[in-house]
């Protein structure tokens, strides 16, 4: 079963991706409607500065600071491509879980707007008055890309090639490790993950921005936001693969690799309902 044969493990859960997936619209936006007095906050940054500078009305904004300012709202619309849009239907994809649309319903008092040309991305229906998106969020280009190598079921990018493209906020590789497993099968890269020495990240060295500065990649192994074993198990369970996690314990156990699962005062959705 564990041989060294190419093992198509991901056929199943590449068709359980583009269920969630294909329904996406992508469009750009090209005007947002907002009130001065819906502002809730404005924050500006600085190459290489880490804090931000927030400002409560615009005429504070100094003039050389609008080009990354970020302005939240308690609410505002907007068209893209003449779909309407409206700060009470944002939301976003959970990526660090089921990678569909997050369940939890924001209690937040304010929301972020996107500036003429972003591209966002959700699901649309039609109303009395046209097409609206009824959920949406901000699509960033990583992101766009993953989605499009996994509606297309297949990828022209090497894998060492995606470690530098897909990098993204706030873990750099979380997109990365996702591709590895459903577009190239690599359990072993997560395997390897629980060496005393991690391998040498594929990207090592180069520069890659995150928000509004740039960084050296300069770790070792994957930057992600869960322990290597739980992020296999539960992205196993999520997309109903599980050979991905079967193929884990057994790559762990031949090379004699000990590994915590669930870590330690952590918890595992694939463990808790399995």
């Amino acid at each position: 079963m564990f041989n060294k044969e190419v093992i198509e493990l991901s056929k199943k859960a590449i068709e359980n991706l583009q269920k969630i997936w294909r329904g996406l619209v992508f469009v750009k936006v090209a005007k947002v409607v907002a009130r001065e007095a819906d502002i809730i906050d404005i924050k500006t940054y600085e190459p290489g500065v880490l804090k931000c500078k927030t400002y409560s009305r615009i005429d504070e904004v100094p003039d050389d600071a609008w080009k990354d300012a970020v302005i939240s709202y308690a609410k505002f619309y907007g068209f893209a491509q003449g779909i309407l849009f409206h700060s009470n239907d944002s939301t976003e994809l959970d990526m660090f879980n089921t990678l569909d649309f997050s369940t939890y319903l924001s209690q937040q008092r304010s929301c972020r707007a996107p500036k003429e040309g972003d591209l966002i991305a959700g699901t649309v229906v039609k109303g009395p008055k046209g097409r609206k998106f009824s959920r949406w969020f901000v699509c960033g280009q990583q992101l766009k890309l993953l989605i499009d190598m996994v509606l297309a079921g297949k990828t022209d990018i090497s894998e060492k090639e995606l470690s530098e493209k897909l990098m993204c906020d706030p873990y750099p590789d979380l997109y990365w490790a996702i591709a590895r497993l459903v577009m190239f099968d690599n359990v072993q890269a997560f395997v390897s993950e629980l060496k005393g020495i991690k391998p040498v990240h594929l990207s090592k060295g180069k520069i890659y921005k995150q928000g509004w500065h740039n960084f050296t990649v300069d770790w070792e192994g994957m930057y992600i936001p869960k322990d290597a074993a739980q992020f296999v198990h539960e992205l196993s369970f999520h997309l109903n693969e599980p050979m991905w996690w079967e193929q884990f314990v057994h790559l762990a156990l031949e090379q004699g690799l000990k590994h915590c699962h669930p870590v330690s005062g952590g918890f595992c959705v694939a463990c808790a309902r399995s």
